[in-house]
């Protein structure tokens, strides 16, 4: 990486000593590299914008010249309820929106003490100036990994970063959840363990800063309140919340200018909707067998139903199949139905629904 030349009236960053800061309003040999290792909660599988998309957004809108980089460019293929069995580390393209610089080296499971790729082979393979560690989630649930060990093992890490580029930059996440949550693992004593060792890793020519964990992220709760579809994989309001923190936390090892509180956050839940058929069973004049396909990271529907010209009311909740049998129709009544996408526990925006589709019972 070579020398970058600042001019330092128009930052108004704090950096650490001898670094300088990546904005727009620099020379450069060109976009500075930058790596983001992670395990699900940073892969984000079907549907997702991911967190990274949302760090992207505000980087370029703080005046970073950034590439990202990777071995990686898209999200985990998520089956319904077979989270084990996602097709990674073949990724499935199928974001909110792919219109971003998708490179990433994260992959659904990985960990700290189990890692896919050393940090020698990632610097090897991709030269970044920048490294986004998020690792550490798997480590401290499903493999119980002591927090003072697991941070012993990420400061190992940070000096074999170094050993391949002593002036990389480097930001740790913390793990990106909710640790009242998932207070029966000791999440909460190694986010704290991280905050307190980490920034004294830093060099003059390599900086460590930790983005920590959004204040308000919260796993459970109804609409809005809820930043998770399953207690723990952030949803839309998450990675906005996740992306906000670690765009602060580059700020502070001179990459960008920190989150920009006015970008605008999407509607929460996925955004494409599902395609409807309706159908009379053999023999069955009073009921109505529904199908659906539904949009990527789908992993139910509900299902509503409109008689005549009235409401709507919702018949089925959070259908685990791609159809449902709807019975006790009015014969000689026009019935109307449409279906809207669940991804786990948050159900899409209301703009989501199928196209509605109408039958009329037939007499007994």
């Amino acid at each position: 990486m070579g020398a970058r030349t600042v001019i330092a009236a128009l930052l108004g960053l704090s950096l650490a000593p001898g670094m300088t800061s990546c904005t727009g309003a620099e020379e450069s040999e060109g976009p500075m590299r930058v790596v983001v290792l992670g395990d699900s909660l940073t892969h984000g599988s079907s549907g997702d914008w991911t967190w990274r998309y949302f760090l992207h957004q505000q980087l370029l809108a703080g005046g970073a010249d950034v590439e990202f980089v990777g071995g990686r460019t898209g999200v985990a293929d998520d089956p319904p309820d077979e989270w084990g069995e996602s097709k990674t580390p073949e990724d499935a393209i199928a974001y909110a929106d792919s219109n971003f610089d998708s490179d990433h080296h994260s992959v659904w499971g990985d960990s700290v003490t189990l890692g896919t790729s050393t940090p020698s082979a990632v610097m090897a393979q991709h030269d970044p100036d920048v490294v986004v560690y998020a690792l550490g989630w798997n480590d401290l649930t499903w493999l119980r990994v002591d927090p003072q060990q697991l941070l012993s093992e990420v400061q190992a890490q940070v000096v074999e970063f170094r050993a391949a580029n002593p002036s990389v930059r480097i930001v740790i996440a913390q793990a990106m959840v909710d640790v009242a949550h998932w207070s029966q693992f000791p999440v909460a004593e190694y986010n704290r363990l991280l905050l307190q060792s980490a920034p004294s890793w830093s060099t003059a020519e390599s900086p460590v800063a930790v983005a920590t964990v959004p204040a308000d992220l919260q796993a459970v709760g109804k609409g809005e309140e809820r930043d998770t579809w399953d207690g723990a994989h952030p949803d839309t309001s998450g990675q906005v919340k996740i992306a906000s923190q670690v765009a602060d936390a580059l700020a502070e090892v001179g990459v960008g200018s920190g989150h920009d509180p006015s970008l605008v956050v999407p509607t929460e839940g996925l955004r494409s909707s599902s395609t409807l058929k309706v159908k009379y069973p053999a023999g069955d004049p009073t009921s109505a067998r529904l199908a659906w396909v539904g949009p990527p990271g789908a992993t139910g529907h509900d299902v509503w139903m409109a008689l005549d010209d009235g409401d709507y009311t919702q018949v089925a909740r959070d259908v685990r199949t791609a159809g449902h049998k709807v019975t006790g129709l009015e014969p000689g009544h026009r019935h109307t139905f449409k279906v809207i996408a669940r991804k786990h526990a948050v159900r899409s925006a209301d703009d989501q629904f199928s196209t509605p589709v109408s039958v009329v019972a037939r007499p007994g």
